[in-house]
């Protein structure tokens, strides 16, 4: 029996990262999830439907998965930062650098964080991460580049906390495409918190089951940013939109930023040729 313990210990003395490594992966990401509660489910079907070639378990890389559901809401944050209350900001920023750092010291090379808000954070993380943190930002902007190239005006739905920060406004401006947001205080900008953060019908309140309300209210919000102000793609720039609007919503194209990282997480991991700075 000493043997064969032995044996176990050997196999079991490596960093998680590569003890989840298949053969064929050259990098292994941490999935950062829980923010809100359903946010990380999509990516891991999106992987699976991102990798059709796949027959076996082996054939899928391996990733890490942690639920931050501890970490302070992201809109709540920058709204008491903006009100001279900084202290939930650097709550925030203090958790998703430490997660990164515990990444680094199992072997993970990069990871990614489900949380559009969250993205807030990352300018000011950049210098002290340890390993990339690759956005959604990017990675949306690319489709809409790739699929709907003569798009000229793109519509973004966000919370309160992406829309101050204006973190798709500048991914879509770099693309040289126009942006067009939901201004802060209006009604149609109101409607979309509702339908995320509302305790008896919201997304984060409802999980796995959207409901009709909330599908109402961000369909509402989707065709005003078309009908009044000519969006010709719509991004659904926060976790809970996409539940409500993929596959529901018709008038123009619709972009899950969740979708979007999945295929950038799959180059990454299986091909040593793709840059992270890439996205």
């Amino acid at each position: 029996m000493g043997g064969v313990h032995e044996k176990f210990l050997e196999s079991a003395n490596k960093g998680l990262a590569e003890t989840i490594r298949i053969p064929r992966q050259v990098r292994v990401p941490l999935v950062v999830g829980g923010l809100g509660p359903l946010a990380h489910i999509p990516l891991l079907e999106a992987l699976l439907t991102a990798n059709p070639s796949a027959t076996k378990d082996q054939d899928h890389p391996g990733y890490g998965l942690v639920s931050a559901t501890s970490i302070t809401d992201r809109t709540d944050a920058l709204k008491k930062q903006a009100a001279g209350n900084p202290n939930s900001y650097y709550e925030v920023g203090g958790r998703i650098l430490a997660i990164a750092q515990q990444a680094d010291k199992e072997g993970f090379d990069f990871f990614v964080v489900i949380c559009n808000t969250a993205h807030a954070w990352r300018e000011d993380l950049e210098p002290y991460l340890p390993i990339p943190w690759v956005p959604l930002m990017g990675s949306a902007v690319a489709e809409i580049k790739e699929k709907h190239p003569n798009a000229e005006r793109v519509g973004i739905l966000g919370t309160d906390g992406t829309m101050m920060t204006g973190l798709y406004t500048k991914a879509v401006t770099d693309a040289g495409i126009f942006p067009i947001n939901l201004d802060l205080g209006s009604p149609e900008q109101n409607a979309v918190m509702s339908a995320i953060y509302d305790t008896g019908f919201g997304v984060k309140a409802t999980g796995t089951t959207v409901s009709n309300t909330s599908i109402h209210l961000l369909t509402e919000a989707a065709d005003y940013l078309v009908s009044a102000r000519g969006a010709e793609v719509i991004i659904g720039g926060c976790t809970e939109i996409p539940p409500a609007l993929k596959g529901r919503y018709k008038t123009v194209p619709f972009i899950d930023p969740v979708d979007s990282l999945a295929q950038a997480v799959l180059k990454l991991a299986m091909n040593k040729n793709v840059d992270p700075k890439t996205f």
